[in-house]
């Protein structure tokens, strides 16, 4: 059986993390198995943080001109799993792109008889389980930091 996280691996992911071209952005969603198996090496994790630290900078000085957007949210990820906190020094961090704005207009439902059934801690049918549902629209926007 192969070990897809041993040392040398992890090492070649480390020395691709910044080049679209090796690891291209739609592998960046399956990376963090290998982010987690970094932070258990000493040395990669150094090695790792110094990738970081290296990109952040040129982001911070120069932005998008030199860095791709792509290659910081990868080091935000790795960042992330490799400390246990977000990185709060980057200045203008690019947007996330796993978050999908939408809205959806529901107005030409009618009748929508929807039952949900609710049994208490005895096995109990409620009869009216939504008694107390208070619906309320909230806006995403205000819980999403850009």
């Amino acid at each position: 059986m192969i070990d897809l996280y041993n040392y040398s691996n992890l090492e070649g992911l480390l020395d691709g993390l910044t080049d679209l071209n090796r690891i291209p952005k739609e592998y960046s969603a399956v990376l963090e198995p290998y982010f987690q198996n970094i932070a258990r090496n000493a040395h990669l994790k150094s090695r790792a943080l110094k990738i970081c630290r290296s990109n952040f900078h040129k982001w911070n000085e120069e932005g998008a001109k030199t860095v791709n957007p792509e290659i910081i949210r990868r080091c935000l990820n790795l960042w992330y799993v490799l400390k246990g906190k977000e990185y709060k020094k980057l200045k203008d961090p690019p947007p996330a792109d796993n978050i999908i704005k939408d809205e959806i207009d529901v107005s030409y439902v009618k009748n929508l008889n929807v039952v949900r059934l609710e049994f208490d801690e005895f096995g109990k049918l409620i009869s009216n389980p939504l008694e107390n549902l208070i619906l309320e629209e909230v806006e995403v926007n205000d819980f999403i930091q850009e």
